[in-house]
């Protein structure tokens, strides 16, 4: 039944249709009220270092229990008020995406700079009461919820399992921006504390997987990255669930390729007529893709060269390919020969695939470097958007029929429907920053 208000009077009609059909109702905003903003101050907020210049949207610190349950946004809980758990138990808005930094309370509350943060394993009990599960997220930050804090925060949400369905561990990241303001505190984790890291999340998983059947807390992309430990296999991510917050992305890709890799070596296909493609990256994944890059080559016949953009708008300390600018690629790729495409990470774009964090777009890429782009969200995909030939500019690419933008699933019982993106499409989070 939907209910429809137009000029003073109510009007209600009956809507029948499959699950997975969408409704085909557009709305121009994902709320009907007010935004939740933060009531926090945690020093390691990434807002805090976008710079001023930045578009107004990236200085909002949302913190709405709505667009958690929409776009799988993290938000704190340390906001809702009586109505809100009304209308939880109401709805039953599931999953919900929870910041959850450590469970004792009062390092909690000195990790939000916020006296008042209610008890975070009594509101994860009461969400489980109402039938709602969650996804944490902890942002390690050295010396403070690392070590036993670690260890008793996964320990406490395993308790809750199967409320809490996954942890997920970030480490702490800060932009030149925000290190170079008086007063700023904090530092990143040393190589040799992300192995450690790295080290007793995997005790954790053997544990979980011989008592749950799954790994249950996952580590950040980033922490391997950086401290060079090894990846976890594509099992130990039980489906990927958290891996818009950049957990599994590298081990996904990987998997991916390698099914690609097969396929080529059976010669399903056939190679390509010999192409020059300029793919550009942080420098996060740089080293993986640069490996990757060879194999392009003499499976498929891409010459891929593979360019580390280093990311002037944030600062060089921040690597992830998400949170690249157009006016980054430009400066990095201005007297470069291109070959015959320039190739971007699809975690570049909004999820629209029209513009950068800067505002600039693929078109004034190829207006300012005279060479046709794509966006892809890995290699495969790169290779099989090429295999149907170079198109002549970013807009021929966005033309080829696309999956539908939303997704609408059955929201348990109830007549409400969650709304799910497919995986390659999001919204420019930054904390979902693709590597």
């Amino acid at each position: 039944m939907l209910e429809v208000e137009r000029g003073g009077r109510a009007y209600r009609c009956s809507v029948e249709k499959p699950a997975e059909a969408t409704l085909g109702l557009e709305f121009t905003e994902a709320l009907f009220t007010k935004l939740r903003v933060c009531n926090n101050g945690c020093f390691f907020c990434f807002v805090d270092g976008v710079p001023e210049q930045s578009r107004s949207g990236l200085h909002i610190k949302d913190d709405d229990y709505r667009l958690s349950f929409l776009f799988g946004n993290f938000v704190t809980l340390t906001n809702l008020v009586a109505a809100d758990w009304q209308r939880l138990a109401e709805q039953r808005l599931s999953p919900l995406y929870v910041s959850v930094h450590a469970t004792d309370l009062a390092l909690r509350r000195r990790l939000l700079a916020n006296a008042k943060a209610p008890d975070i394993l009594t509101q994860l009990r009461r969400l489980g009461g109402l039938g709602i599960q969650v996804h944490t997220q902890v942002v390690l930050c050295p010396g403070l919820n690392d070590g036993d804090a670690l260890d008793q925060t996964i320990a406490d949400l395993s308790a809750l399992y199967p409320t809490v369905q996954t942890v997920s561990v970030v480490p702490v990241g800060f932009s030149e921006h925000y290190l170079a303001r008086p007063g700023a505190e904090g530092r990143t984790l040393t190589p040799a504390e992300m192995i450690e890291a790295a080290r007793q999340i995997a005790g954790w998983q053997r544990r979980f997987r011989t008592e749950l059947g799954r790994s249950l807390v996952y580590a950040a992309d980033e922490l391997y990255l950086k401290s060079r430990a090894p990846l976890p296999s594509a099992a130990a991510y039980d489906g990927f669930p958290q891996f818009h917050n950049g957990i599994g992305m590298v081990r996904s890709m990987l998997a991916e390729w390698a099914l690609e890799r097969r396929r080529w070596r059976r010669g399903v296909q056939r190679r390509l007529e010999p192409l020059a493609v300029t793919v550009v990256c942080g420098t996060l994944i740089a080293p993986v893709l640069e490996r990757l890059a060879g194999e392009m080559r003499a499976l498929a016949g891409i010459e891929a060269r593979v360019v580390p953009v280093v990311n002037r708008y944030f600062g060089a300390t921040v690597g992830a390919s998400g949170l690249l600018t157009g006016q980054d690629v430009l400066a990095t790729l201005a007297n470069e020969p291109l070959g015959d495409v320039l190739a971007l990470p699809r975690f570049m774009l909004d999820a629209a695939g029209a513009r950068f964090l800067d505002d600039l777009r693929p078109a004034d890429l190829e207006a300012a470097l005279g060479v046709p782009v794509v966006a892809a969200e890995s290699p495969r995909d790169l290779v099989r958007l090429l295999e149907r030939g170079v198109p002549r500019s970013y807009a021929e690419t966005q033309a080829v029929p696309q999956p539908p933008p939303w997704r609408l699933s059955a929201a348990g019982p109830t007549a409400y429907y969650r709304v799910r993106r497919p995986r390659w499409e999001h919204p420019v989070a930054l904390t979902a920053a693709g590597l």
